[in-house]
């Protein structure tokens, strides 16, 4: 059973043996045949750890002593010393099979160390033969040759490691648009894992692990894949994207309070934030895109078809969750989930050619409500977490706009002044209140 599932379970027996369906004798023999919540995944996670940096240190242990006196090698015993840790690994993993994949450590472990062996063979025998090729077609490679490893053994690491791999890939190769645009079937390629773990236990450790690294490499390659065929449409990309790992973070992840344990929520609605203050100023209006460095040079056919599509897609896909949240009256999920919309809007003022101060404007008062809406929800929930946000929203927008104003220092202090005790005040009277400091 899943850490999720015990979890529920014990949470359930004190119930179950105060209407008499189960004895206390029958509780307790439950909780000692299932063990510590804590413990048992405390105990996994160190021995997946231990696995991986064991894997670590063999693999830069043999690169090391493969290393010594490499030039003064025959081109043969060269090839053979760079096979030999491809074969190493593929012997730990068949043996790792042959025992069942019974231990997360040694299948983690195994498929790590042979993953890293993978690279060090082909830059290896790539040296030696003097094989023509590049930085970007390396990474391709060894990331394809990774990917059979993740569902042959059911491991996270090496998913974790392709992410990563094929984002450096899509970095390398982001000023030809005919490849970048690849990143997306590849990065699909790791769903059906991602699916697997979510339904096992969607707070478990690896799965944790997973989601800050796509939500992170979705954030680098947003930006660097797509928006090359509309001028300034990476407005409408990245409001889109972040708008939907801040909706699915708080339809899908919302059961638990532990902030690092809900990457999309965190990566989505810190996304939205900082790309609404961008968009408060009127320089991004005024060169929407970057015209001249986006567009026309390498987008054409199937790549300026695949970008729109793309782009589209990530649209209807915030825009339909945003609906969903519309139906349930989430007022302040609608707050953060709405901001594609605006997007929308300010984006097609500026392509018409009006002033920038108008989606400017827009984004200013977006920005002012959703602070405001964020510190009344605090407020009404009696969070001190979310009331500080809130205020701390409201606080950058505020001290932006003086900064970019022509008030003097008088009233720039006074404004800051009240700033600050509105915030010690409103901690204090939360705190004060029973079940205010959570």
């Amino acid at each position: 059973m899943s850490k999720k599932g015990i979890q529920w379970l014990y949470q359930e027996l004190p119930e179950l043996i105060r209407k008499g369906i189960l004895s206390q004798q029958n509780a307790d023999n439950l909780r000692q045949y299932y063990g510590s919540i804590e413990g048992k995944g405390g105990r996994w996670l160190a021995l997946i750890i231990f696995g991986i940096f064991g894997a670590l240190l063999i693999g830069l242990g043999i690169i090391l002593l493969i290393g010594h006196n490499w030039e003064d090698l025959s081109r043969q015993m060269r090839t053979i010393l760079s096979i030999l840790p491809l074969l190493a690994g593929q012997l730990l993993v068949g043996w790792t099979i042959f025992q069942g994949k019974r231990s997360i450590a040694l299948r983690e472990g195994s498929a790590t160390f042979l993953t890293f062996m993978i690279g060090a063979s082909i830059a290896l025998v790539g040296q030696t033969y003097h094989i023509p090729g590049n930085t970007a077609g390396f990474l391709l490679t060894w990331m394809l040759l990774t990917i059979p490893l993740v569902y042959l053994l059911g491991v996270t690491i090496p998913a974790i490691i392709y992410m990563i791999g094929i984002t450096s890939w899509a970095c390398y190769t982001q000023n030809d648009a005919l490849h970048s645009i690849f990143f997306w079937p590849l990065a699909m390629l790791v769903v059906p894992h991602f699916v697997q773990i979510f339904k096992k236990d969607e707070y478990a450790i690896r799965f944790t692990m997973f989601a800050w690294v796509i939500s992170l490499c979705l954030c680098v390659t947003g930006g660097i894949t797509l928006g090359k065929v509309w001028p300034g449409s990476w407005v409408v990309i990245y409001t889109s994207l972040f708008a939907i790992l801040y909706l699915v973070g708080n339809f899908w992840f919302a059961e638990t309070q532990a902030i690092w344990k809900r990457p999309f929520h965190v990566v989505g609605a810190i996304g939205i934030f900082i790309t609404s203050f961008i968009l408060t100023y009127k320089w991004p209006w005024k060169d929407m895109g970057w015209y001249y460095y986006r567009y026309g040079k390498g987008t054409f056919g199937f790549t300026a078809i695949a970008d729109c599509f793309i782009t589209l897609m990530l649209l209807v896909v915030a825009i339909a969750l945003l609906v969903s949240c519309v139906r349930r009256k989430l007022i302040s999920k609608i707050t953060f989930g709405i901001v594609p919309v605006i997007a929308v809007l300010g984006y097609s003022i500026s392509r018409a050619g009006a002033n920038a101060i108008f989606p400017t404007i827009l984004f200013n008062i977006y920005l002012l409500a959703a602070g405001i809406i964020t510190m009344i929800t605090g407020l009404k929930e009696k969070s001190l977490g979310i009331v500080n946000v809130g205020m701390l929203m409201l606080t950058i927008l505020i001290v932006a706009r003086f900064f970019d104003s022509s008030q003097g220092f008088v009233t720039r202090g006074l404004a800051f002044i009240i700033l600050g005790t509105g915030f010690l005040v409103t901690n204090i009277m939360l705190i004060r209140h029973k079940g205010g400091a959570k």
